[in-house]
């Protein structure tokens, strides 16, 4: 289960440096140095909240994803369209813990972040700018068409920006792969993200999307404190902390065997 949940947020966690194209200067803008600023603008906020839906094995999940993301705490959880938390994830470097609840084992896993605690602040602290675009970014860049349009809305100029390329999907084979972006062009901030694809001989598809990106909101206390269903059974596990000079790897285990992973960028 917390492969497919988490898919998203796996696959946008990637770090944007060896695609930072800026274009020359007196040029205009063009689609990949407007959403370059929007991921700058992202990690220069001091909290994101994003409300999305996720993707598993090409095709969209049905329920809905809340990522919070402040500059020493990420914390997601993947709602049910019945509105029950089916997983949730905590890491807090203030409280020096890290959770992993997945309702249909009635688990939930906890390590202790001190011995890596410092490693932790320092890669969340990264982590609003790569969240905003990241893998998307990273993999738009690639064999791509873009263009960009503008449109005012609501007195607010918001470019969108669309990349097309084709991508070759383990599980259902090659096909156009179609991202949008809507940007505000006074503040570079991301407003929403949808991924599109299109199987052979059928409509295009929605993949994964944002559909709401606020920033400088901060985790509800609530959440920080959820309390897991009665029932649950908490099992210790042990957290470590590994990488590169540009990654940092941190890993929960129990008794041996990985729990869950997360990928930290560094400076």
């Amino acid at each position: 289960m917390k492969r497919i949940v988490f898919a998203t947020v796996a696959m946008l966690a990637i770090a944007i440096a060896a695609v930072l194209v800026i274009p020359r200067t007196g040029r205009k803008p063009d689609a990949r140095s407007i959403l370059i600023a929007a991921a700058q603008a992202a990690e220069e906020a001091k909290s994101v909240h994003i409300v999305g839906r996720g993707d598993a094995g090409g095709r969209i999940l049905p329920g809905r994803l809340d990522i919070w993301v402040t500059p020493r705490a990420f914390y997601m959880r993947y709602l049910g369209t019945d509105g029950t938390t089916v997983s949730a994830e905590l890491v807090d470097a203030d409280a020096a813990k890290w959770w992993f609840y997945v309702a249909p084992r009635a688990v939930q896993y906890v390590a202790d972040l001190r011995p890596v605690v410092d490693k932790v602040a320092e890669g969340i602290s990264h982590m609003s700018g790569e969240l905003v675009s990241g893998e998307v970014l990273r993999q738009a860049f690639r064999d791509t068409k873009e263009s960009v349009t503008t449109e005012t809305h609501g007195g607010r100029k918001v470019a969108t920006l669309t990349f097309t390329r084709t991508t070759d999907f383990p599980a259902r084979g090659a096909m156009p792969d179609r991202f949008v972006f809507e940007v505000d062009c006074q503040t570079n901030r991301l407003l929403t993200m949808r991924r599109y694809v299109k199987p052979e001989g059928a409509p295009e598809e929605l993949m994964e999307a944002f559909d709401e990106i606020e920033y400088n909101v901060p985790l509800p206390q609530e959440i920080a404190a959820v309390q897991v269903p009665t029932g649950t059974t908490a099992v210790q596990a042990v957290a470590t902390a590994d990488g590169s000079n540009k990654r940092l790897v941190l890993v929960m285990a129990s008794k041996g065997i990985e729990i869950q992973r997360r990928d930290f960028p560094r400076d």
